[in-house]
Order: structure tokens, then sequence, then C-alpha cells
């Protein structure tokens, strides 16, 4: 039974960490411009 369950979840693990992924990027993106921006002001 465990096995079933561990298979079933296998797709929306793999989506989940390819979610997390993207968004860690588009998060390290983020600051990369936010400090680009700062040390322009500057």
């Amino acid at each position: 039974m465990r096995s079933a369950t561990n298979q079933q979840d296998q797709p929306e693990t793999r989506r989940l960490q390819l979610d997390l992924r993207r968004k860690d990027k588009a998060l390290a993106e983020a600051v990369a411009m936010l400090n680009a921006s700062k040390k322009i002001q500057a």
C-alpha cells in the first residue's frame, strides 16, 4: 500500500520541486536587480 501512495505522490513532488526551483530563481533575479538598482543610485 505504501509504495502505491508513494508512486502517486511522485509527479506532484516533482512538480512542486520544479515550481520551487523556478520561484527561487525568480527571487534571486529580483534580489540581483534590486542590488544593481541600489548601486546605480549610490
